[in-house]
């Protein structure tokens, strides 16, 4: 039986990529392992279902039972056959119904002659044990890069039981979205996915009087209702951080591919999709590698843990990086503080709830799985045209100077580097390379957030900042290399300024006091009752965990 709509909201919004996006295909091809989703036409673009995936996520984090409810009742609900057996016996049949959102495919929007050329990104896993890339674990993912633009329409069907709280639900969303607090595609927490809206345009067509009808047919609208309250979500507390930083002599990411005049090139990315600028980039994913194996080095330290395996496969990598605590003094001590802050590989939510107990469907105790720590791609704060860099890249070895002038990248250089016979100790055969070297480069700031709705509890949280301030005082002091050659002379970095913002914290005092935190002489300033506060909820989970007493 056809339900009753009584009018509809249309929602047309322009969104423009922050940070490079990635939505899958599912599959692997010829070029890449992850490629990006296509359509019928061979165009890139967002599925609808991804679209309304993120945004419905987006609401029902942190939701209690009612808010849930009131999430389906404009969103749709079907329960799994399972559940649904066990809820028609407790308490009869459950009111299940088809969503009254709507999301449409959202193709990529260029202009007349423009075109959007998508990006390859190199990723690989390090070995705990030996420092090196893990056995298996390499792959790449092909993006879209940032300043990509992609047009969303949204259809929502209303009737009086469900208008207010569509309208409300809706406002909220598009709040969020302004915001960015919403990303959408794979790998969100380690800098894609991160988008804005450009252009917003909300209007109403009614179906119940005829003018309205025939209006609707027409194409026409008119403004909707402006008085509706805003949807009540849960507070969601967090974390920004803006770590203000300048290397201090080479540093970049290795790109997947070689010049011609030089082995090893910086990895670029486009700054601006349309006009096709570029620059040097630090992926979200290689910092937050660089600070979570921080976190894992301290973490390891004060828990004594020893004996990681060697990575011989893939399953022997997820194991490596699961730092274990030795004590289970409460239910979520189960996981560890590091899969909390950082997300867990190969574990599904149905695997999560199984090894924590079902919680009956309440989301208001969240489960480990994505990470709460989400950092943004890092740019370099200079451009130069893709043709530019494309002479460079095809320049040969007495071209190559010539080229890097051009493109205005003089304080680059070309380094050669040379492996030594361990037997001779004279340069090995064949095994001299070169590397193109960008020094003097000014970057952005590293923009990291720390999502503390992601975590059960209070004491849970406090470990959390107090872990993330003791990586960002290993930062300041110089002890967080970043980029491609660590070990070999490239990547040290200073911290310059930190900046660390609140948000949603209303009534958590300890939280509020986090503003406070400052960089001054080359070290953190922690406020005096915030760093008890964190130091002794940090002594009493060691306790818990190890049997010790921490001074």
């Amino acid at each position: 039986m056809a339900r009753r709509i009584d009018s509809r909201i249309k929602i047309d919004c322009l969104l423009e990529a922050r940070t490079p996006i990635h939505v899958g295909s599912g599959r692997n091809n010829a070029e890449t392992d992850l490629a990006l989703a296509v359509n019928g036409r061979n165009e890139y673009y967002i599925p609808g279902a991804s679209i309304a995936g993120a945004l419905r996520a987006w609401l029902e984090t942190g939701a209690d039972e009612q808010t849930l409810r009131e999430i389906r009742s404009v969103w749709g609900y079907q329960e799994s056959d399972k559940r649904k057996a066990e809820r028609d016996k407790e308490r009869g049949p459950a009111e299940e119904h088809a969503s009254f959102v709507l999301v449409e495919d959202a193709v990529i929007t260029v202009p007349a002659g423009k075109f959007v050329s998508a990006e390859v990104r190199d990723g690989v896993g390090i070995d705990r044990l030996t420092g090196a890339a893990a056995n298996q674990i390499k792959f790449d993912r092909t993006v879209l890069p940032r300043g990509t633009r992609f047009a969303v329409t949204i259809l929502v069907e209303l009737n009086k039981e469900s208008e207010d709280l569509a309208r409300a639900q809706m406002n909220s969303l598009a709040e969020a979205l302004r915001g960015g607090l919403i990303r959408f595609g794979a790998a969100k927490s380690r800098g894609l996915g991160n988008v804005t809206i450009k252009d917003l345009s909300i209007s109403e067509q009614g179906f119940l009087r005829m003018n309205g009808l025939l209006d609707t047919l027409r194409g026409g609208s008119h403004s909707p209702k402006a008085d509706y309250v805003k949807f009540k979500l849960p507070a969601r507390p967090s974390l920004s951080f803006e770590i203000g930083w300048r290397p201090l002599g080479p540093l970049m990411v290795k790109a997947e591919h070689d010049g011609i005049g030089v082995n090893m090139l910086p990895l670029v990315s486009a700054i601006d999709a349309l006009r096709g600028d570029l620059s040097f980039i630090l992926p979200g994913s290689s910092i937050k590698g660089a600070i979570r194996s921080q976190a894992e080095r301290i973490t390891r330290t004060l828990l004594n843990v020893v004996g990681v395996r060697l990575v011989l496969r893939k399953q022997d990598f997820i194991r490596q990086i699961a730092v274990k605590e030795p004590g289970q003094a409460r239910e979520t001590d189960e996981y560890s503080l590091i899969e909390w802050l950082f997300g867990v590989a190969g574990e599904s939510e149905a695997e999560g709830k199984k090894k924590k107990g079902s919680n009956g469907g309440d989301l208001s105790n969240p489960l480990p799985g994505l990470s709460a720590v989400s950092i943004d791609d890092c740019f370099a704060e200079l451009k130069f045209a893709a043709e530019q860099w494309a002479a460079v890249e095809k320049a040969k070895e007495d071209e190559l100077r010539g080229t890097l002038d051009a493109a205005g990248l003089t304080n680059a250089r070309q380094v050669f580097h040379v492996a030594i016979d361990r037997w001779l100790g004279s340069a090995a055969d064949g095994f001299l390379y070169s590397v193109l070297e960008p020094h003097g480069v000014a970057w952005e700031p590293i923009r990291l957030t720390l999502d503390l709705s992601r975590l059960p509890d209070e004491d849970r949280r406090k470990q959390s900042v107090m872990c993330m301030l003791l990586v960002l005082r290993d930062f300041a002091a110089g002890r967080i290399p970043l980029g491609h050659g660590a070990n070999r002379g490239m990547g040290g970095v200073e911290m310059t300024s930190l900046k660390i913002n609140p948000r949603d914290c209303q009534g958590i005092n300890w939280l509020k006091e986090t503003g406070g935190v400052a960089f001054s002489g080359g070290k953190l300033v922690i406020p005096a009752a915030l760093q008890s506060d964190l130091n002794d909820t940090w002594r009493a989970w060691l306790h818990r965990q190890t049997g010790e007493r921490f001074q």
